[in-house]
């Protein structure tokens, strides 16, 4: 996936209770969505900012050399959430 269209057509493909969902609002939603975990990510300096279901982006401030000076920069590594079995397939007799 490469875009935020494709994204969507892929969701809208496989999950019923969006097929109806116009592409424009899919798309701002997950533009927004993706805005405010950046956001949040951005006002933290040291710790864990946690998406359940997506995972965790783990932050923190590091020394760094740069044409012979010390700087403090934000180190920001994620780690993606592990998809339990129970999670990975759908309940029988549930439509996904």
């Amino acid at each position: 996936m490469s875009t935020l269209k494709e994204l969507v057509e892929r969701v809208k493909g496989s999950s019923k209770q969006f097929a109806d969902l116009p592409d424009g609002k899919a798309i701002a939603l997950l533009r927004e969505v993706f805005r405010q975990i950046g956001d949040e990510v951005a006002r933290t300096n040291d710790g864990v900012v946690k998406v359940s279901g997506l995972g965790s982006f783990r932050i923190k401030q590091v020394e760094r050399e740069k044409d012979g000076k010390k700087e403090m920069v934000k180190k920001i590594t994620f780690r993606a959430a592990t998809v339990k079995e129970k999670e990975a397939r759908p309940a029988k007799g549930k439509a996904g």
